[in-house]
C-alpha cells in the first residue's frame, strides 16, 4: 500500500477547513443581512485584532542569524509533533526564557494545532515577551497567514517550498519582504531545492530539513546531501540545518561541512535543562577550531 504524504494530507486538510470556515462566515452574515460583525469573527484570537507590531522586524531576524565565526541556535517551542506525539505541555513564554537565558539566538514558535500542539497565541505571547526575534512555524498556504503572522509578532516565517507552487512561493516570499517579515525558506529535497535556485527573487536564509515531510523519516545525512550538492549557490546564504538533532556529535558533524545555524526543537523540549543544552551546543564550535 502506498504511502499517504504527511505534508499532502495536512495541506488538503487546511484548505477544507478554509472553505468550511468562508461557508460559515457567508450564512452568519447573510443571517445578519450582511452587517454587523459575525460570531466568527468575534471569535478571532484577540492578538489579531492588534495594530501591527513594532517589534516584528525581519531585519532583527536577519542579523541573529548572520554571524558565522560561531554556533548560531533558533530554540523551538514544540509541545508535540506527528512522528513523536505529545512532547511536552509547557508554559510557552516559560520556555522561551529558559531558551533565551541559555543564550538562544531566535526562537521558534509553532502555531499548527492539530499536529504540533500549537496556536496563534503561543506565538503571540512569546513574541510579546522576550527580546528575541521569533520564527512563526507553520505550514503557510494562504496569504491572509503571512499579515496574520506580522500581526502576531513574528519576525520570520517559515515557508516549505515543497508546499507551495512556483508562482505562490515566489509571491510569498515578495509579500513576507514587503511587509518586514524575512522568510526562512526551507526544502527537504533536491528538487526543493531546484525550485529555489529558479526563483527570481531570492530568499536570504535557506533552511534544509533533515526530516522528509512527506514520509516523515529524519536522516541527517540529507542536509550534508543536499547541502554538498548546492554547495555554490548556498555560499552566499545564510544556511540553517533543521531537524533531528539531537547531540553535540550531531552540531559537530554538521559544523565540519560549513553549517553553523540551526534549529532545535525536540531535543530542547525534552531537556531536562535546556538551557544548558544550548550552552553545550554552543561549545561545538570553539572546540573545532
Amino acid at each position: 500500500m502506498e504511502q499517504i504524504s504527511f505534508l499532502l494530507k495536512l495541506i488538503e486538510e487546511k484548505k477544507i477547513k478554509k472553505k468550511k470556515q468562508g461557508e460559515e462566515k457567508q450564512l452568519e452574515e447573510k443571517e445578519q443581512g450582511g452587517s454587523g460583525k459575525s460570531e466568527l469573527e468575534s471569535r478571532e484570537s484577540k492578538s489579531l485584532k492588534l495594530m501591527w507590531s513594532e517589534t516584528s522586524n525581519g531585519i532583527k531576524f536577519l542579523k541573529a542569524l548572520s554571524p558565522s565565526q560561531k554556533i548560531v541556535i533558533i530554540a523551538e517551542v514544540k509541545k508535540a509533533s506527528p512522528s513523536a506525539g505529545k512532547i511536552k505541555e509547557t508554559d510557552v513564554v516559560e520556555q522561551a526564557k529558559i531558551y533565551q537565558k541559555g543564550g538562544a539566538d531566535a526562537i521558534s514558535v509553532l502555531t499548527e494545532e492539530n499536529y504540533f500542539g500549537g496556536s496563534k497565541d503561543d506565538l503571540f505571547k512569546v513574541a510579546k515577551s522576550i527580546n528575541l526575534p521569533i520564527l512563526r512555524k507553520d505550514f503557510i498556504i494562504y496569504e491572509d497567514e503571512i499579515y496574520e503572522t506580522k500581526k502576531l509578532g513574528a519576525s520570520s516565517i517559515l515557508l516549505i517550498s515543497e508546499a507551495l507552487e512556483h508562482k505562490k512561493l515566489e509571491e510569498f516570499i515578495k509579500l513576507t519582504q514587503n511587509v518586514n517579515l524575512e522568510p526562512l525558506v526551507e526544502c527537504f529535497s533536491e528538487e526543493g531545492m531546484e525550485k529555489i535556485i529558479k526563483l527570481k527573487n531570492q530568499p536570504k536564509i535557506i533552511g534544509i530539513n533533515s526530516r522528509n515531510l512527506h514520509t516523515l523519516e529524519v536522516d541527517l545525512n540529507r542536509i550534508k546531501q543536499i547541502y554538498k550538492k548546492f554547495r555554490k549557490f548556498l555560499e552566499n546564504k545564510i544556511v540553517v540545518a533543521e531537524s533531528g538533532i539531537k547531540t553535540k556529535k550531531d552540531i559537530s558533524s554538521i559544523v565540519k561541512e560549513g553549517i553553523t545555524r540551526f534549529l532545535i526543537g525536540e531535543t530542547l523540549m525534552k531537556s531536562e535543562n535546556p538551557a544548558e543544552t544550548i550552552k553545550e551546543f554552543k561549545s561545538s564550535f570553539s572546540e573545532q577550531k
